[in-house]
């Protein structure tokens, strides 16, 4: 190869480089450029999105919703069981107590509020409800002891005078307070007789006429079928398989 053709040669292959330089450098620039446009892009989408969203009204959810979660002062026993469920109280009687619901309508004939084992048991719900207060009917037993503790104390509806001076019941739950008015007071036996939860098929407000028709004491009432139904029950001696039977209404 002469001098001259050596020359030719070094010279191509430098213009040969510096044409690849440039064409590469192109493409960076264009793929650079394509990165930007494509991640602005991203940006001004999300941006719309973002107002998007920000313009969307939400429904306003109500207050004071039966089901909103409310301070209570009753939480504490949720520590000391989780099956509490609330607490009931009769003014001006010893009904004042904790609420539990157990697996079945046998657990807490025996167990106090710890679990421990007790003759008067506890007062306790029908594990049949919701453990709210918010079933159409809630149904709460407790044991009759002789000393008047418990649910002893219903007893003392049978004179109509107590009847009528102690008929507010306050129940005080994990979502806020309710209180009930007694409407009918009776003894029966349980061996024919069926308290009803489940209302389908049922008609609601003629169930509660007749549970005011067995009442041992009359009373004036107007029913609304919006409002619940609260049975308190407990043992009886004046008849086979005896309970003395509490009903209340809803406020």
């Amino acid at each position: 190869m002469t001098k001259n053709q050596k020359k030719f040669f070094l010279n191509s292959s430098i213009i040969l480089l510096i044409i690849i330089a440039i064409v590469s450098g192109s493409i960076l620039i264009q793929r650079k450029a394509s990165e930007d446009e494509v991640s602005q892009l991203i940006v001004n989408r999300t941006t719309d999105i973002v107002e998007e969203v920000e313009s969307i009204e939400l429904p306003i959810e109500p207050k004071n919703s039966k089901y909103d979660y409310k301070p209570n002062k009753n939480l504490e026993y949720l520590a000391v069981n989780p099956d509490f469920t609330g607490w009931i109280e009769i003014s001006d009687t010893i009904i004042d107590y904790p609420v539990l619901r157990g697996i079945d309508n046998a657990f807490y004939l025996n167990k106090d509020i710890y679990k421990n084992s007790s003759d008067a048991g506890a007062i306790f719900m029908d594990y049949r409800n919701l453990g709210q207060f918010n079933d159409q009917h809630t149904i709460i037993y407790g044991h009759y002891m002789k000393n008047g503790t418990m649910f002893g104390g219903l007893h003392e509806y049978k004179e109509e005078t107590y009847f009528n001076t102690h008929d507010t019941i306050k129940i005080s739950g994990l979502y806020g307070e309710k209180t009930y008015t007694i409407f009918s007071a009776y003894i029966v036996s349980a061996d024919d007789y069926k308290l009803e939860i489940n209302f389908q098929g049922l008609d609601y407000e003629s169930y509660l006429q007749t549970l005011m028709s067995y009442s041992m004491h009359k009373k004036g009432f107007i029913f609304s079928e919006d409002k619940a139904l609260l049975t308190l029950a407990t043992c009886s001696y004046e008849t086979k398989n005896g309970r003395m039977i509490i009903h209340a209404i809803e406020d």
